[in-house]
């Protein structure tokens, strides 16, 4: 069972249905993005100043995630 079924219109005037679950299924995925990107920055920045700590100059310390 999908829940209650709410109309909403596209700008060129198409309908389609937002469910329950496809609402929530947008926000976990929006959420997962979310942190998955601050997963992301957090860990460049770290081993990118671990480089720097260590002696390396900004390209070599930039390029150690690869």
């Amino acid at each position: 069972m999908h829940g209650t079924v709410v109309p909403r219109a596209f700008p060129g005037g198409a309908l389609y249905a937002m469910t329950g679950d496809r609402l929530i299924r947008a926000a976990t995925a929006a959420v997962v993005t979310a942190v998955a990107a601050f997963a992301a920055v957090v860990s460049y920045s770290h081993i990118y100043d671990l480089g720097r700590a260590h002696g390396q100059d900004g390209t070599a310390a930039r390029l150690l995630l690869l």
